[in-house]
């Protein structure tokens, strides 16, 4: 497992010490700042998982440089706890008011501290689990498709390297709900979402954008090596058959649209929008071919 990393922002000498010795030794990752400016800019540079900052570090103040945290974009979701010399009511009160996750006296209770530190990272790894997580399918969600595509999208036009996109929508999804149930429809979708992961490599991003539909985005890849990806996922999906009730079964079929990166590209939605037409160009020659079919259950 990744370590958890902790942002240090205190001027004291001693408590800095005690701090970075014992979180060392628990397992953190600690980066140290000796004023607000530099917490700051460690704190833009770095994102840790937690900041414990001094009410009182010299330079920029601990409530600026909070305040400041809270106005960027980057950095709100930051995690603090604030440290100071007395934790009075009126400490408290500014450090709630300022969204600060808590507000603890010096001198440090450090076994106290990091039991602390291990409750609100559980916490916010948890919530973090579940933005990012499409909760039917285990896939990532629509959040994290934006921010990755855009990502990977800048990078391929910066430095002129590999990006490819896959839209993936299940055929015949409707008449399995129509059909059979809503149940069913979860079912495939939750058998096609295991099948997404077994086929593609751990490199590649699988996201459930909405309903029937899904994206695979395949960093540093050309599209020769995602279109082998894609035949991969197509083989074994042919293999399934979800269980619509207790005598039948439905094979599944998808269609897919790949679409590759090119210089001339100047939007990330024009990769999307290239590969979602070639979804639905496929998806008509599908539509006369019955792609999903019943069969009976199978005993053995």
């Amino acid at each position: 497992m990744e370590k958890r990393s902790i942002l240090i922002a205190d001027d004291e000498h001693e408590t800095v010490s005690e701090l970075e010795r014992h979180l060392t030794a628990a397992g953190f990752d600690i980066q140290i700042a000796r004023d607000g400016y530099s917490a700051l800019t460690k704190a833009r540079g770095m994102a840790p998982d937690l900041i414990l900052l001094d009410l009182m570090i010299g330079g920029l103040r601990g409530v600026e440089v909070k305040n400041r945290l809270n106005s960027e974009s980057a950095t709100l979701d930051i995690p603090v706890i604030f440290l100071t010399d007395k934790a009075t009511s009126d400490d408290k009160i500014l450090g709630f008011n300022l969204k600060a996750e808590d507000v603890v006296a010096k001198p440090l209770n450090i076994p106290e501290l990091i039991a602390r530190i291990d409750s609100l990272s559980l916490r916010h790894r948890e919530r973090d689990h579940a933005l990012v997580t499409d909760a039917l399918t285990g896939l990532a969600n629509y959040r994290v498709f934006k921010r990755s595509l855009l990502q990977l999208f800048n990078i391929a036009r910066r430095y002129e390297r590999p990006f490819s996109l896959a839209v993936i929508d299940l055929d015949g999804f409707k008449s399995i709900n129509d059909l059979y149930g809503h149940s069913s429809g979860d079912r495939a979708i939750q058998m096609l979402a295991q099948c997404m992961k077994r086929s593609f490599r751990e490199t590649d991003i699988l996201i459930r954008y909405g309903g029937d539909e899904f994206v695979t985005l395949f960093p540093e890849t050309d599209d020769k090596e995602a279109a082998e990806g894609i035949e991969r996922f197509r083989a074994n999906l042919a293999q399934l058959s979800v269980p619509v009730d207790t005598k039948t079964n439905r094979s599944l079929s998808v269609s897919i649209g790949l679409a590759s990166f090119n210089k001339d590209m100047h939007r990330p939605i024009e990769l999307f929008e290239m590969a979602d037409k070639r979804m639905y160009a496929e998806k008509a020659a599908h539509k006369d071919k019955s792609p999903i079919r019943a069969h009976p259950t199978e005993t053995r």
